[in-house]
């Protein structure tokens, strides 16, 4: 059992390490001799992929970092709860419907 796993996982590596693979298999009817190597022309191959950010502000405050904070105004705000009300919570034998049942002391 043991010699065969060896022989297989063998075989594998030896097939995963031939280099002829990439060269000699093709997907599709493509013919590797009919392939015409032709170079790139880039003019924009001279500009940089990117530049630094310009800020409208240059002036650098540790208060910028932060977001504005000010003070509650008079108009207070009222929130909306999702949650039932008293009237609308399940009762005690709501646990019942699923088979709850308290369980039994262990005894030493």
């Amino acid at each position: 059992m043991r010699m065969g796993v060896w022989v297989a996982s063998a075989f594998v590596g030896c097939l995963l390490a031939s280099p002829c693979w990439a060269q000699a298999v093709t997907f599709g009817r493509v013919n590797p001799t009919q392939v015409v190597n032709q170079p790139v022309i880039v003019p924009s191959s001279s500009v940089p992929i990117a530049a630094p950010q310009q800020n409208a502000n240059s002036s650098f405050s540790l208060l910028n970092l932060f977001s504005k904070f000010s003070l509650p105004g008079a108009k207070p705000v009222h929130g909306q709860s999702v949650f039932p009300t008293q009237n609308n919570m399940p009762g005690k034998d709501y646990l019942k419907a699923f088979g709850f049942q308290h369980g039994q002391p262990v005894k030493p």
